[in-house]
């Protein structure tokens, strides 16, 4: 299974902040914005209180202060704002697991489910794919393959690639949810469709042993030489090859062209798509 590294997160929270409404390209202009931040903050505005304590937490435009980031995180948590509630959960899970969020409180594996339960209770599907991983391990809730995949689904149906991937997971190996070949490929596909390399990976493994789906080499094919180089070196990438090689062997010249050629459309077209987002 796979847990969503905090720190992407992290930069998605950076880039939302940095380039928002309180961020200034000059010196004075940028202190007047603090001002008004914090003016913001000290009436009770949710959103400028959770940006606040970023700015606290990364120390960008403010000396870095965990005291000042927790406390307006905690302000702006209190009143159900689920970005300050999400930024809870992280502190006392300990941080990020692989980037630059410290924690800034002793670790509390409980108390960090509780706030992830607040922001997925709100729809965030960041806290959703959390807290139903922290149900696949038993961190901080008890061990509930039931629950973890209501999260996850909560989240996947919202199109988090994770979450679906795990979902599919789930469904693969009957955890929590009866076994069932064909959602777990459906899951599969929806992640695999975004770009998820793993997804498309398991993708033509079932293809090639038409498990959810039909006996398809072409399919099998088409998704292991997508995951293969979209894993550029990474494990897992001898595993696509062997598949794709396997399922291009049991193909016509004529149908390995055409699939090869819909293999580099693919990837045209989601190139062309990265530019436009």
């Amino acid at each position: 299974m796979r847990l969503r590294f905090i720190s992407t997160w992290a930069a998605l929270t950076l880039l939302v902040v940095v380039s928002g409404t309180w961020a200034q390209t000059t010196d004075e202009a940028r202190g007047q914005s603090i001002a008004a931040l914090r003016e913001h903050a000290d009436k009770g505005d949710a959103q400028a209180q959770t940006t606040l304590g970023t700015y606290y937490q990364f120390g960008i435009f403010v000396p870095k202060d965990c005291v000042q980031a927790l406390f307006w995180f905690r302000k702006a948590a209190e009143q159900g704002w689920p970005g300050a509630q999400m930024a809870l959960g992280i502190q006392y899970q300990g941080g990020s697991s692989a980037g630059p969020i410290e924690a800034c409180v002793s670790q509390d594996l409980t108390q960090g489910a509780a706030w992830f339960r607040k922001a997925a209770d709100e729809g965030w599907p960041s806290a959703q794919h959390q807290l139903g991983w922290l149900y696949e391990i038993g961190a901080g809730v008890p061990k509930d393959y039931r629950l973890a995949a209501f999260w996850y689904r909560k989240a996947a149906e919202q199109g988090d690639a994770d979450s679906q991937f795990n979902l599919g997971m789930l469904y693969y190996n009957g955890q929590g949810v009866i076994q069932d070949y064909v959602q777990s490929a459906t899951w599969f596909r929806n992640a695999a469709e975004q770009g998820d390399v793993g997804a498309q990976s398991l993708l033509g493994i079932l293809y090639t042993q038409g498990q959810g789906v039909p006996q398809d080499y072409a399919e099998a094919y088409f998704w292991s030489d997508i995951a293969a180089v979209g894993m550029n070196n990474k494990p897992g990438q001898k595993s696509a090859i062997d598949v794709r090689d396997a399922a291009g062997a049991k193909l016509t010249p004529t149908v390995l062209m055409q699939t090869q050629a819909r293999a580099r459309k693919w990837f045209e077209d989601h190139a062309a798509k990265a530019q436009t987002q």
